[in-house]
């Protein structure tokens, strides 16, 4: 293999380990606090394509200004089925799970039928290419990488270092220790889905410019995106992390050698091989 390949497909699967870490973490968040499994994530990822579509490549936002915007929006959305739907569902995994299901598909039908059935591209802002040497770098692939990275960062300093994150944190490992500490379980529930909603639909605006966005490109990221978290360790959000680069670099070098069409086989082939060895996920940990 060309050394300028191998760069590509490394620096693609740092891209998409990085946005998936978006996803996955947000996701991550919510289960952690609010003990449910939001099938409805790989919507909200959808909607944030979409609201890019409208506002850059339609309204002509400034790019910067339409992520920020993109991530509120799915943010503020996220506070609202966290107040109206999801938090009578705190702590029923089963139940939460059917209910997001069904919201899965309202918001997929409800996409068909707003945005049309045919694929939307947005152009991209960030043109042109980096060189090192005989390397050369899409200035769009860097771009994501950094932002995603930032975020990232971000998001920890958040939940290690401010008040708020660290009540995030207490009531992810009790939830009763956290409530008689006078932490307000609602406030703390509804923040973890506005900042999921948010990731996600931040992921959606990064990538939209990368892939056609429609209605069902949730559905393929959220299958993903369970993989990831199961290896990661359920709760874990360095754990889910940590799997989606892995997974990135599995779909970078996957779909070069074997084609995208296998790349979901090889997911599930390596979630299999990691729980053998680690059942509890890469970075998982005993219930308490």
């Amino acid at each position: 293999m060309e050394i300028q390949i191998f760069i590509q497909l490394i620096l693609n699967g740092i891209m998409i380990g990085a946005t998936y870490g978006l996803i996955v973490s947000g996701l991550t968040l919510v289960f952690s606090i609010m003990r449910i499994i939001n099938f409805a994530h790989g919507e909200l990822y959808m909607l944030g394509g979409f609201t890019t579509y409208y506002l850059f490549a339609v309204a002509k936002v400034p790019y910067v200004v339409t992520l920020f915007l993109a991530a509120l929006t799915l943010g503020l959305l996220g506070l609202i089925l966290e107040r109206l739907i999801f938090r009578p569902f705190r702590g029923h995994l089963l139940g939460a799970f059917i209910v997001s299901l069904g919201l899965s598909r309202f918001f997929q039908n409800s996409a068909q039928q707003a945005f049309g059935l045919t694929e939307k591209s947005i152009p991209s802002t960030f043109t042109g290419k980096f060189v090192v040497g005989s390397v050369s770098f899409p200035a769009e692939r860097v771009a994501i990488v950094l932002i995603s990275i930032a975020i990232l960062i971000g998001l920890h300093t958040f939940l290690q270092r401010l008040k708020v994150g660290q009540a995030m944190r207490a009531v992810a490992q009790d939830s009763e220790a956290a409530l008689l500490g006078g932490i307000r379980i609602n406030h703390i529930s509804g923040l973890a889905l506005a900042l999921g909603s948010g990731l996600a639909g931040l992921a959606g605006a990064l990538l939209g410019p990368v892939f056609y966005v429609d209605p069902w490109i949730g559905g393929p990221v959220i299958l993903k995106t369970f993989v990831i978290i199961i290896v990661g360790g359920m709760g874990s959000i360095p754990g889910a992390i940590l799997a989606a680069f892995i997974f990135g670099f599995i779909e970078s070098f996957g779909g070069f050698y074997f084609g995208p069409a296998i790349v979901t086989t090889i997911f599930f082939g390596a979630l299999i091989l990691i729980l053998l060895v680690r059942p509890k996920g890469l970075l998982g940990y005993e219930e308490t």
